[in-house]
């Protein structure tokens, strides 16, 4: 495969590391939704910050977020990277 259609996850904090291996692989993704959990370990809302704009530089456009629980963000490739 050359592409992700739709990567959906809700790893419990480790969804940060994906989202750098995404930027460091160049990995095509055309969709993601997520939870990010911040509150978990040493996490930070800084961190999910840090994540959202990270996705916004690779293309990405927030296009839904709720904020039950730590809150679920989803992105939909804007452009290519």
């Amino acid at each position: 495969h050359d592409s992700i259609d739709l990567l959906k996850m809700d790893i419990e904090g480790g969804e940060y590391k994906v989202i750098q291996h995404i930027a460091e692989n160049k990995i095509n993704i055309k969709q993601i939704c997520l939870e990010f959990h911040h509150t978990l370990s040493s996490g930070k809302a800084a961190d999910t910050k840090a994540a959202v704009e990270k996705l916004r530089e690779l293309g990405f456009k927030l296009f839904y977020q709720n904020h039950f629980g730590e809150g679920t963000f989803s992105f939909i490739k804007s452009k290519n990277f």
